[in-house]
């Protein structure tokens, strides 16, 4: 089960874990939060202590995730993870919003679907299309199908923002 970690924003407020793994031997104490930059979004960062010095290592930083994003404790594995608002994938989608619904960045994520719900429907209705050097390529079944369908997914999406 993942139990999320809210408001852990930099060094001084982050989530501790006092016994961390440190080399095959040493346990010393760490620290998790999500960075946020307005530019750039969300990334997490960690940073461990120096078991004889007794200071802060440098901060270990990943990649930056555009939307939103959820610090959250894995309570099988013990671990402090990190979960990204997938906007490719409506199911993925569906259970971030769920298991994060406080997420930061919900905001966007709410203005976001509401823009991918009306792309998808003008796709569907022929208002908008594709064009491959200058030619409309037309919308198949197939696709106005898969399309409807992952707007209804969309749609749950929304809702469960609200």
């Amino acid at each position: 089960m993942k139990v999320p970690i809210y408001n852990c924003t930099h060094e001084e407020n982050a989530y501790n874990v006092e016994s961390y793994p440190y080399g095959w031997k040493v346990r010393v104490n760490a620290r998790f939060w999500l960075e946020a930059k307005e530019s750039k979004g969300y990334r997490f960062c960690h940073q461990t202590k120096h078991p004889t010095k007794g200071t802060w290592n440098k901060p270990k930083k990943g990649t930056y995730h555009a939307i939103s994003a959820c610090m959250y404790l894995d309570e099988d594995t013990g671990h402090v993870e990190w979960a990204g608002f997938n906007n490719y994938d409506p199911i993925r989608a569906l259970e971030y919003v769920q298991q994060f619904p406080n997420a930061p960045g919900m905001d966007i994520v709410k203005h976001y679907i509401k823009m991918k719900i009306t792309s998808k429907e003008k796709f569907i209705s022929g208002e908008h299309y594709m064009t491959i050097n200058g030619a409309r390529c037309e919308y198949s079944e197939a696709d106005k199908a898969r399309d409807i369908e992952e707007n209804d997914v969309w749609k749950k999406v929304l809702e469960a923002c609200q």
